[in-house]
């Protein structure tokens, strides 16, 4: 005996056809109910563009009183308006693909100061190594024309260059 929906009694037909298919369509219902409390439907994954990490640039800028490439550039102190150049000597590139690098004066005082804005270099390069790459205060980073800094400082005190390297 099965339960037909008016008592217990013997289903004939359709009528025990219809509620068969009505059970399964009850149970089907119930488990996509419990399925969709448990299961999550993902409308779309987005992904953002790759962002390149990178290491600062390391390096020391030097100083030479003659702009030549062969001397030492080990220059401590100068006779105010003697001519005197700057270049950068990257121990670490950290990044390697073109930057640009702004090179400014200095001078010190209670703060550092920058004591001639309209002065500044500005350098468009590639790194390129790791270490040792050697880049002078021109507009391209080559020794020729590199910047005289030395019209700049006609007082005495203490003067450096900076220098800011960014990605352009």
């Amino acid at each position: 005996m099965k339960y037909c929906g008016h008592g217990f009694q013997k289903c004939k037909g359709l009528d025990g056809l219809f509620h068969k298919k009505l059970r399964v369509l009850v149970i089907l219902v119930a488990l996509s109910l419990v399925s969709a409390g448990l299961a999550v439907y993902y409308l779309s994954t987005l992904h953002g563009p790759s962002l390149q990490i990178v290491s600062p640039v390391q390096g020391q800028i030097q100083y030479s009183g003659t702009n030549d490439a062969l001397e030492p550039w080990n220059l401590t102190i100068i006779w105010t308006s003697n001519p005197w150049y700057a270049r950068l000597n990257v121990t670490d590139a950290g990044y390697i693909g073109e930057v640009r690098i702004e090179w400014w004066l200095e001078r010190g005082e209670a703060d550092w100061v920058d004591i001639a804005p309209t002065e500044h270099v500005i350098t468009a390069i590639e790194l390129t190594d790791s270490t040792g790459q050697i880049i002078y205060a021109t507009n391209n980073g080559s020794i020729l024309n590199n910047k005289n800094w030395g019209s700049l400082t006609t007082t005495p005190g203490e003067y450096r260059i900076s220098s800011r390297i960014e990605i352009p």
